[in-house]
């Protein structure tokens, strides 16, 4: 997940659904916390704003700080597909606040038009 590649890249002014696809188009190896941009994304930002979370995992959910996500993670106790989703639900909610002061602020969504309109290059 890179700001260099737009499609990878979470900004904080793109949609619920937007967040959610980059998130499981995301590199997410089984087993590893270490190189796994998902579980950065929980370690650094999720649980930066939450003390704990819950995943859900074949309809349980678990709540967990982040020393027990990583624990049960590397026994291979959480699929990554429950981690995406859980990274995806909890990004979204911190997101929430700051796209609804985009459509909320004329001034904020005018800037974010002009923003908006740079062209991205590698």
């Amino acid at each position: 997940m890179s700001k260099s590649i737009p499609n990878s890249a979470i900004f904080v002014h793109d949609d619920e659904e937007t967040i959610r696809r980059k998130i499981m188009k995301a590199f997410c190896p089984p087993k590893q916390i270490e190189e796994n941009p998902v579980m950065d994304l929980m370690e650094k930002i999720v649980f930066n704003v939450f003390e704990e979370v819950k995943i859900e995992k074949k309809g349980d959910k678990l709540i967990l700080s982040l020393s027990e996500l990583k624990d049960l993670y590397l026994k291979g106790e959480i699929h990554p597909l429950d981690l995406k989703n859980a990274a995806a639900k909890y990004i979204n909610e911190i997101v929430k606040p700051i796209r609804e002061h985009f459509k909320r602020d004329k001034k904020a969504r005018k800037l974010y038009e002009i923003v908006k309109g740079f062209e991205v290059t590698r």
